[in-house]
């Protein structure tokens, strides 16, 4: 039996490929090894080894690389160490190939590891453009990688500009829209959260958004500045929301620091802080939200297939493919609340299928059999 090794290194890129993960657990004609680095590793972003578990899946190694992301350098140190961990498992694992997952910084240290040690590798999401470093990250993974998975044509059409054969290329959708299709959300079923703030029962109770947004890492605003105009626009709007904390970028430290400032004095009162949640939980929560406000791409990618209305802050989401729910604003505070007091009078948008239909996990499971 061929061996794969599946790199995740955030909570986003579990996301992005559980039901493939899933799908080859069940067809079982891959062994397949899931490595956690970065991150994915970190207790201090959420305990994903849990879900991952909790899931049935089993998890080969973890390389603990999570620089602390306070540093300028964290970024850079945390690619350097999962590549220097990641190389040690390869060549002991013997694995034939590797997938990597997207265009966060850890990627491609799988794409450098397997590149040089001759190992298949794969890569699923390319071809996108965004207003962030994970542009040069995402263009990288795709001149190392040997395959590709793309989500639309739009993406595979770029990958042909950069020279990929076009035999290399399968447009295989989003595979975190597998879950959106299922549509198993029921909101009665949201069980009582743990963070910290509101209680997430009075979030839940009625009306209620959802924020999630991440340091803007090539912006010249600082991040504190960045959510400072996000944290006056959710308290002026006076609507509950639940608010999951920002990932390891750089610059994350520094908009939790503001948020705390901002509790300390007295502000975010109706807001419900997590971590991070299992996928389906958080979809079901999604699925119920007036809004999601922030700059993460599940307002696009996700948001776009559910109908749910997005206001999307800042240049983070540049030139990414989006749907008639996703409003773009600035970092103003005004700017931000009058676009969500108006979102939320949307109720819900038609479904857009911009990043497929929902069944990409079959899709990615049957070439990686015959692929790797």
């Amino acid at each position: 039996m061929k061996k794969l090794a599946v790199l995740i290194s955030a909570r986003a890129s579990y996301s992005r490929i559980r039901s493939t993960l899933l799908t080859l657990q069940e067809r079982n004609r891959l062994e397949v090894q899931i490595v956690l680095s970065a991150s994915a590793s970190s207790s201090k972003y959420g305990n994903l080894g849990e879900v991952i578990s909790k899931d049935g899946l089993e998890i080969s190694w973890e390389i603990e690389s999570q620089i602390d992301a306070s540093l300028n350098s964290a970024m850079a140190k945390t690619v350097g160490l999962t590549i220097f961990g990641l190389a040690d498992y390869l060549n002991n694992s013997k694995a034939d190939g590797i997938m990597i997952i997207a265009d966060r910084h850890e990627t491609i240290a799988g794409s450098i590891a397997g590149s040089y040690l001759g190992v298949k590798t794969f890569h699923v999401q390319g071809g996108e453009i965004t207003g962030n470093i994970d542009d040069k990250v995402r263009n990288a993974n795709t001149h190392l990688s040997d395959y590709h998975f793309v989500a639309n044509e739009f993406a595979a059409d770029r990958l042909l500009q950069f020279g990929v054969l076009k035999n290399r290329i399968f447009i295989t959708g989003c595979p975190s829209l597998d879950l959106v299709k299922e549509n198993k959300f029921a909101r009665s079923k949201i069980p009582k959260l743990t963070g910290i703030g509101l209680s997430s029962e009075k979030v839940f109770d009625g009306n209620y958004l959802v924020v999630i947004q991440h340091s803007e890492t090539t912006s010249t605003l600082p991040p504190e500045v960045q959510v400072d105009s996000t944290i006056k626009a959710i308290d002026s709007i006076g609507i509950p929301a639940l608010w999951i904390w920002p990932n390891s970028d750089h610059g994350g430290e520094s908009i939790i620091r503001q948020i705390r400032r901002a509790r300390e004095n007295g502000c975010l009162r109706l807001v419900h802080f997590e971590r991070s949640l299992e996928p389906e939980l958080f979809l079901s929560i999604l699925d119920g939200a007036s809004c999601i406000v922030g700059n993460s791409s599940v307002a696009l990618r996700e948001g776009s297939l559910m109908g749910v209305p997005a206001v999307n802050i800042g240049g983070r989401q540049n030139n990414r493919l989006r749907g008639l729910n996703v409003v773009d604003v600035n970092y103003d505070p005004n700017e931000i609340s009058n676009s969500i007091a108006n979102q939320i009078t949307k109720k819900r948008y038609s479904p857009e299928f911009l990043y497929g239909a929902g069944e990409s996990g079959m899709l990615i499971a049957e070439l990686l059999e015959e692929l790797v």
